[in-house]
This record gives structure tokens, C-alpha cells and sequence, in this order.
């Protein structure tokens, strides 16, 4: 009599790796325990375990729409449901759902985001002992085409107008903070804050939080210009922290800067970088100056005083760009000045005008001098009608004309080329704990944060356009972001940290280039790695039979870089089962697809 065999297929790819990583940040187990109770009718996964579902979906799919996510799930039920040990279902991740959870992290009376950030935080830097030496704190814009009030009717109070980085003035916009720790750009805390939002005032709370979570202000804090405004750099002070920062060219600092560039008081210093290779000029030039910083006490008025150290740092490749546009910015202005010198009308005020405004468009009024001169001569003509002759009356008429010169001021230029590629860097640490040498290095690394910024806008992790029309639901996903941001930095600093600690690098991650090896792998290339692993389920005479495909030598290489389980996903076919595949007696076979795609031609494998 013959059997019918019917299988079936889910796909695996990344999720058991994700699951892993989030089980093991505890995730699940800090959210309900932050998270207060579900309502009565809630039934099925807990909040904690609701996230981890909808994480691994965000970072699996870099998608984090809320409305995809139930079917999602549910062609992944067996993968969700092993990998987890839960009892998921599709109905347990609606979008109804998904809004409820978002409301709770995103409640502004409570802010849980900042319990969240604290407990997820200590808990990594004590499960993967993650450095403490240097943290950083950015900010960026998100622009979203929302109106003045949100679904419900209230006026929003986040999203606003302000200077926006994403260069659309004409949209609605949130600030977005956050706090690094260094090599990876692992987050410790992130704030959502108005549209408007002055970024000078945003660093000593969250640097406070990454103290609390640190456990000790003694810490570098390397920020941008906003981070170098006195108030801040009193208070670090007070506080017992210490920051890296470039000065605001406001105020003294940039007469303070020329002297110092065009009369060195000390030798200036040849500064290279070990992993640049060889170049016939440096990659950094530089002095430091000790000078004692006055100030009075925030609270008590008097007299504060604390010795800085001040780097005058010149990047000799920043100095080439801009000696270039310099003279390609002079080039076109004196072409556009030329044409306007062919042209120059009739009318001394609206040439000016003119010239000046070629001079702003392409910012060289200091270094080209516009000179407009009037001429006047007498030509002979003939007055009346007529033909001309010998005795047809003439008269001397008095013709004007204006003429533009432009000559280049040498010396400005001069020093322009002088000054290119110079800039001030302040700090509080003493001289034996930061050198010439290290301050460059440290403030080199701002990249970390910003890297961050560009997974939550054009990479793997992100999060616009913004669909969500309540605030309290924007600010709950990017807390819900941050987790996931924490996942992508984490998995790259565990496995650079091993191929560096074994010197090797892993190859097979860039399509079309097998043989290209990396040290410093992404965590999206990692993932992407397990592209087409399918979990197959055969059915026949009421036997069942769950199988996989095959590992290859990379995943199981990159597995063990990330220190999880060899047999992660062996577990998802427990080795106990019958194969139906090797059955006795005559199958008729029928193949059922419940996905949108045909599975693969792979080799089935026992996983036992």
C-alpha cells in the first residue's frame, strides 16, 4: 500500500544566530522586568519575549514595520518555536500587538528606555567585558513628513521645527542622542529629544547615565565642538570626568589659532598613523600647549581654576582638500566675474551688488579685491536728422563707462594655505595619560557613533520613513532600535576580538570576491552568511521527520567566532527522529510549499 510523504519547509537563515545573541543579552528577562504587567486579556508571549520575536525580525529582514511581521511569523513557526523553547504563535505578534508594546516603551511618565539602556548596558559590559576607557556622545536629525498633530488630535511636543542635518528644513524633525562605548560603537544610552534641541545641553545628562552605568566618571568623553562650550567643560571637571573635544572657533580662539599656526610657540611635531601605509608626507602635524582655564563655580560663583591640555592638530590631507577648493572656488569666481566685467551695465550700485554677491556664493571676499572705476570721454556727433557733411552741425556728447577689475589679495591666499587643515582640540587629562599622538587617535574614532546614525537611516537597521503618528510610539521604537544596534556592535567586537586574538582573518563574505579576507568582518555580512538555511519537515504514515541543510565551513566558522553553539542549528531536527526519506517500502511523493519561494536543490543531512 503506498504511503504519501509530504513536505514542507520553513526558512531558517539568521534567525537562530539573532535569537542566540538576544537570549543571551537577556532581552527578554530585563524587558518584563522593566515593562510593567500586561492587561489581564493579554495572553501568549510576554512583552520581553514579544521583542525578541520582533527584533530578530527587524534585524533579519531591516525592516521595521510593524505590519509584515504576523505572516512573518507565521511561516516560521517550528524555527521560532524550537529556537526559543516558547509556545509562539502568529496572533501573539500583531501589529495590535506590536503598537501596545511600543506604547509601553515610549511612555514619557515612566521612561523605562532609561532603566532599559542602564540594566542592557551593565549587563554587556560585564558579560563580554567590554573596555570602559572611551565613550563618546553624538547627536543627528530624523525627518519625518508628519503635520502639527499626531492621530489623536494632540499638537506634538518632539516632533518640530529646527536646523536639520538631513538638509530638509521643510520637514518636521526629532533629535536623536547617543552614547558609545569604544571599539564598536556599542550603545550604553540614547535619548530621544525635540526637534529643536540645542546639542550643547544634551551631554552632561547622558554623560551622567553612562557614569551611573560605569560605575566611575573616570573615563574619556570625546564629543564634538557643542561638548567645548565652558559650561560643560567646568562641570566634567567638577564631576571628575575628563573629555577630548575640538574648540568652537567662536570668540579669541581663532586669532589664538593663526598666531599659533603662523609663529609656533614650541616645534611642531610629525604625527603618523600605524596602519597608514607610507606616504612622503605625514598624516598629522601638531603641537600641545598646557594653558590654565578660568571659570567661575556654577553654584558658588567664585573663582575656578584647572590646568588643559590644547592640541593644535593639522590632518595634512584635510589641508590639500581645502588648498584645492580654495583656489578651485577663486577660479570660478574670477570666471564669473569675467563675464560680469563684459557686461557691466550701466549702473555703479547694481554692479556692486552683483560682484559682492559672486564674491558670498563662492566665499572668497577675503581673498579677491573688486574694484569698479568709471570712465568718462567726449565723442563728436551730429545733431538733427539728416546726411552728414561739411556743414551739418556737430556737438560734443560726454559718454560714461564702468569697468570691473579683480586682482587676488596674495598675502590672505597665503596664509589661507597656512591656516588649511588646522584646528583646536581641548582637554582636561594630564599629560602623562594623553598624548599628541593619542589624542589624535581617539578623536579619529568619532565615526562610531555616526556609523550608528547610518544604520538607523540608509542601513541595516533602520528606521525611516516613520509610519508611526504617535510619539510615544516613535520614541518606543528607537528604544526597540538601540537594542538591535547593540546586537550589530556587539557581534562585530566579539569576532574582531577573536580573529585578532587567533591573527587570522575570514574569508567568503563579499559576493563575487570569495577569496577576499577581512579582520574587521560587519555583522550584516556575517548574517547575511546563513542566506539559505531551510528547515525541511516530512510526513509519512504518521511519521515525521524535521531535517536541514547542510552547514558550510564558514557558517561553522563564523559560529564558532561568535561563541555560540556548534550545534545551534542541529537542534531544530532532534537527531531522535525517524527519516522518513529512508522509510522501507514504496512512497508516492508529493511536495507542499508554504512559502513564496521553491526551496533550494540542496543535499538533505541527518543532523544527528
Amino acid at each position: 500500500m503506498l504511503s504519501e510523504l509530504i513536505i514542507t519547509h520553513e526558512p531558517i537563515d539568521d534567525v537562530p544566530v539573532i535569537i542566540e545573541w538576544l537570549l543571551d543579552m537577556h532581552v527578554d528577562k530585563l524587558i518584563d522586568a522593566i515593562l510593567p504587567q500586561p492587561h489581564g486579556n493579554w495572553q501568549g508571549l510576554t512583552y520581553g519575549q514579544v521583542v525578541v520575536i520582533w527584533l530578530t525580525y527587524i534585524l533579519s529582514q531591516s525592516d521595521h514595520r510593524m505590519c509584515p511581521v504576523e505572516e512573518w511569523v507565521a511561516q516560521r513557526l517550528t524555527v521560532l518555536c524550537r529556537c526559543t523553547g516558547w509556545s509562539v504563535t502568529a496572533a501573539d505578534l500583531t501589529d495590535d500587538r506590536l503598537e501596545i508594546l511600543l506604547d509601553e516603551l515610549g511612555d514619557e511618565s515612566s521612561r523605562p528606555w532609561e532603566r532599559l539602556d542602564e540594566e542592557l548596558s551593565k549587563h554587556s559590559i560585564h558579560a563580554y567585558r567590554l573596555p570602559t576607557q572611551v565613550g563618546r556622545i553624538d547627536t543627528t536629525t530624523f525627518s519625518v513628513y508628519h503635520g502639527e498633530t499626531d492621530a489623536g488630535g494632540q499638537k506634538y511636543s518632539v516632533l518640530t521645527w529646527g536646523k536639520s542635518k538631513d538638509h530638509r528644513p521643510d520637514l518636521r524633525q526629532f533629535v536623536q542622542a547617543l552614547g558609545t562605548l569604544d571599539p564598536a560603537g556599542i550603545p550604553l544610552v540614547s535619548a530621544v529629544l525635540r526637534g529643536n534641541q540645542n546639542d550643547s545641553p544634551v551631554y552632561l545628562p547622558l554623560w551622567r547615565q553612562m557614569v551611573e552605568i560605569v560605575g566611575s566618571p573616570d573615563f574619556l568623553l570625546v564629543g564634538d565642538c557643542k561638548l567645548s562650550s565652558l559650561v560643560n567643560r567646568v562641570q566634567l571637571h567638577l564631576e571628575g570626568g575628563f573629555y577630548l573635544s575640538p574648540l568652537a572657533m567662536t570668540g579669541q580662539w581663532p586669532v589664538i589659532l593663526r598666531d599659533w599656526v603662523l609663529n609656533p610657540p614650541v616645534e611642531v611635531q610629525d604625527v603618523d598613523l600605524p596602519d597608514r601605509e607610507q606616504a612622503d608626507e605625514p598624516a598629522y602635524r601638531g603641537f600641545v600647549m598646557e594653558l590654565g582655564t578660568l571659570a567661575r563655580h556654577p553654584r558658588t560663583d567664585e573663582p575656578l581654576g584647572w590646568m588643559e591640555q590644547v592640541f593644535v592638530v593639522c590632518n595634512t590631507r584635510t589641508a590639500r582638500r581645502q588648498i584645492h577648493d580654495l583656489h578651485a572656488h577663486l577660479e570660478c569666481a574670477e570666471r564669473d566675474l569675467a563675464k560680469l566685467a563684459r557686461c557691466p551695465g550701466s549702473d555703479a550700485d547694481e554692479l556692486e551688488r552683483r560682484a559682492e554677491a559672486i564674491l558670498t556664493q563662492h566665499e572668497v571676499q577675503d581673498y579677491l579685491q573688486v574694484t569698479i572705476r568709471e570712465t568718462v570721454s567726449y565723442e563728436e556727433r551730429l545733431v538733427g536728422g539728416g546726411r552728414p557733411g561739411p556743414n551739418h552741425p556737430k556737438q560734443q556728447v560726454e559718454v560714461r563707462a564702468l569697468h570691473l577689475a579683480v586682482n587676488r589679495q596674495e598675502t590672505a591666499i597665503e596664509q589661507a594655505e597656512k591656516l588649511a587643515g588646522w584646528r583646536l582640540y581641548v582637554s582636561n587629562t594630564p599629560p602623562e595619560r594623553m598624548s599628541l599622538e593619542q589624542s589624535i587617535a581617539y578623536y579619529r574614532g568619532e565615526w562610531q557613533p555616526e556609523r550608528g546614525f547610518h544604520r538607523w537611516k540608509r542601513g541595516g537597521l533602520p528606521a525611516l520613513p516613520i509610519f508611526l503618528r504617535y510619539e510615544s510610539r516613535i520614541r518606543g521604537l528607537m528604544a526597540l532600535l538601540s537594542i538591535g544596534l547593540r546586537v550589530l556592535t556587539l557581534v562585530e567586537f566579539v569576532v574582531r576580538r577573536e580573529l585578532d586574538q587567533q591573527h587570522a582573518r575570514i574569508a567568503g563574505l563579499y559576493e563575487g570576491n570569495p577569496r577576499r579576507a577581512t579582520d574587521r568582518p560587519t555583522t550584516e555580512r556575517l548574517l547575511r552568511a546563513f542566506d539559505g538555511i531551510v528547515l525541511y519537515r516530512s510526513e509519512a504514515g504518521g511519521r515525521v521527520t524535521h531535517q536541514i541543510t547542510p552547514l558550510s565551513d564558514l557558517q561553522k566558522r563564523i559560529l564558532d567566532l561568535m561563541s555560540l553553539p556548534t550545534d545551534l542549528y542541529a537542534r531544530l531536527a532532534p537527531a531522535n527522529m525517524t527519516d522518513a526519506l529512508h522509510a522501507t517500502g514504496p512512497l508516492a511523493v508529493s511536495l507542499m510549499v508554504n512559502l513564496d519561494r521553491p526551496p533550494p536543490n540542496v543535499e538533505f543531512v541527518d543532523s544527528g
